[in-house]
């Protein structure tokens, strides 16, 4: 699509589509896990790493976003939309989260229903852990560092 939009003199929103295809080849599977992305960055992380893959007992899953924090462990953020909100479905994140605990990480869910009404909450949410990594309040370990 990048390469038609090069063709096309006159596309409405060209800047807009070229941002959000872009960011799809580097991996966003949404508006809203790209706008939890944009966030995370602008608080001052700079290894974040989108579709993260891990492997749990269960088989491989992937992560929406993967945060790197200062005492080398992972903080794994999933966006949820609202087929999340189906019971058949919180069971089955709730089985996959306490998967990726088991391993080491710390899990946190953002619902896209927050986002959109108060993303000053996200943003908060997230400075809060930028602020506690960088005073050392928040003590987060991984067994397997860099990951």
């Amino acid at each position: 699509m990048l390469d038609v939009l090069k063709r096309r003199w006159r596309v409405r929103h060209t800047a807009v589509l070229r941002e959000v295809l872009a960011e799809a080849a580097e991996g966003s599977d949404s508006g809203s896990e790209l706008d939890v992305y944009r966030i995370i960055r602008r608080i001052g992380f700079r290894d974040v790493r989108r579709q993260v893959r891990i492997e749990t007992r269960r088989g491989p899953v992937v992560v929406d976003l993967g945060v790197a924090l200062a005492d080398g462990s992972m903080l794994l953020v999933e966006v949820d939309g609202p087929s999340h909100d189906d019971p058949l479905q919180r069971n089955a994140d709730s089985q996959r989260d306490a998967d990726l605990i088991a391993l080491g990480y710390v899990v946190i869910r953002i619902p896209v229903a927050l986002l959109r009404s108060d993303p000053r909450a996200v943003d908060d949410q997230f400075r809060a852990i930028w602020m506690g990594q960088r005073t050392g309040k928040v003590p987060l370990s991984h067994p397997e560092r860099g990951r």
